[in-house]
């Protein structure tokens, strides 16, 4: 507003309808009012022309030549502004889609759960790249088996979740997202109320209801394909509004759709590989703790991280009324080869330990039998306790081998070490330390 009060200004004190700056600056300010947003475009261009036209509200006369230049200035000078003003908004557009495509991915990757990433990836796209984004998911025989919406108005993903829900889609409908899972290609509808479109696409009569009462106008339909699988389908669809799909705005589009799909497939990878190992986990553990006549047994089990791979820590309990024994252990390192040593300890140590021998000699016979496979250097710490029942007291045997020592904690909660100071250093697969030797003790039946 200031150059257009210069302009009044500078036409008023340097001749009125005849002055030199009249055309000038209103060719400056037109170029100016072009690179507002559009909702200042239109009174900027206003008020820069009722002050190139100022004078004519304080002089009597006119000339020919005046009005002449006014009228080709005025012409000129708005069409160069709508021109350039055009040209920005598309550029101002693209800028705001590439942002938005930049957002997304990086909020791709800050979870990898299936459900969370599904629910990111359609309400990134909302509002800027389209009013309504539905993703429908297959599952293993090429059916529908979940669907994720996002919309401005929450009612709406709302309610196309509930009516995917009611009524599961027909893949051989002729419904934008059947035929794009049928057949690997991307569709566009820019009218999806002309030709019956909605008749076509709706699965029931509530279905064709809610497309009609939402304002369904426009749609875009991807596949989302990751590694070379068809992993589902991503539309973007606009209600109700003008808003049609360029080329700039299918090409941001179809990336979000490649994005989308490969953050998923991630997400996707790495629960199951998370499941896997949980199952893993879980196998090297007892499943349950035997029930034995005058002792208590509870155990808890907590992996310090959550990841994807299977750890080396393993615990268990085994023998009968007349011996029980316990052991608990941690194998170097995670993964494959870890749970295998994993499952060659534990079962090692309760072959042994049937044979009647004493805890110390029973590792000394796992610690052999560990030297004599090839583990590639892995190594690992135990401690082993048997449990004898003596009549009105029981007793206690524990034997370590690189591994902290166990607590002993009596009814008056007072408790000690069962064990003395631990091993210099770990017993290892290339490098033998013989564990300590066996500590006896013996304490109340009811030991827990």
């Amino acid at each position: 507003m200031k150059q257009i009060v210069l302009i009044a200004v500078l036409c008023a004190s340097s001749g009125g309808p005849d002055s030199p700056f009249a055309l000038i600056y209103f060719f400056a300010l037109g170029h100016a009012a072009a690179f507002q947003p559009r909702a200042r475009f239109v009174w900027v261009s206003v008020a820069a022309l009722v002050a190139f036209l100022a004078p004519l509200a304080y002089e009597p006369h006119v000339s020919t030549m005046f009005a002449a230049v006014a009228c080709v200035g005025i012409v000129l000078a708005l069409l160069a502004s709508i021109v350039v003003h055009s040209a920005l908004d598309t550029l101002r557009k693209q800028r705001r889609r590439m942002e938005t495509l930049i957002a997304a991915t990086a909020r791709l990757d800050s979870s990898l759960d299936p459900a969370q990433t599904l629910r990111t990836i359609a309400h990134m796209a909302v509002p800027e790249l389209a009013e309504l984004c539905v993703i429908d998911l297959l599952d293993d025989v090429g059916s529908v088996r979940a669907t994720v919406a996002a919309a401005i108005d929450p009612a709406v993903a709302a309610g196309v979740e509930r009516l995917r829900e009611a009524f599961p889609l027909d893949m051989r409908s002729g419904h934008p997202v059947a035929q794009v899972l049928a057949g690997n290609a991307s569709r566009v509808i820019n009218e999806l109320t002309e030709d019956g479109m909605l008749e076509r696409a709706a699965q029931s009569d509530e279905h064709e209801r809610f497309m009609r009462d939402v304002g369904y106008t426009r749609a875009a339909v991807f596949p989302m394909i990751a590694r070379g699988r068809m992993r589902g389908a991503i539309s973007f669809l606009q209600l109700r509004g003008d808003a049609r799909h360029d080329r700039n705005l299918l090409a941001v589009l179809e990336d979000m759709a490649g994005r989308a799909a490969m953050a998923f497939d991630n997400a996707r990878l790495y629960a199951e590989r998370a499941q896997v190992a949980r199952t893993l986990q879980r196998s090297l553990m007892p499943s349950s703790l035997p029930v034995i006549p005058g002792l208590e047994l509870a155990s808890y089990f907590r992996p310090c991280e959550v990841n994807s791979e299977v750890g080396g820590d393993f615990y268990d309990v085994f023998g009968g009324p007349e011996s029980c024994w316990l052991v608990v252990g941690d194998v170097c390192g995670k993964g494959a080869e870890a749970a295998a040593l994993t499952g060659f300890l534990r079962h090692t140590t309760a072959a042994y330990a049937r044979e009647g021998s004493g805890p110390g000699s029973v590792l000394a016979q796992v610690n052999r039998a560990m030297l004599e496979h090839d583990f590639n250097g892995r190594f690992a710490t135990a401690i082993l306790a048997r449990i004898r029942s003596l009549g009105s007291h029981v007793e206690l045997t524990v034997a370590r081998a690189g591994h902290p020592p166990a607590l002993v904690r009596r009814a008056s909660d007072s408790q000690r070490r069962a064990a003395g100071e631990r091993a210099r250093r770990p017993r290892c697969a290339a490098r033998s330390v013989p564990p300590t030797s066996d500590q006896r003790g013996q304490h109340p039946s009811k030991a827990r």
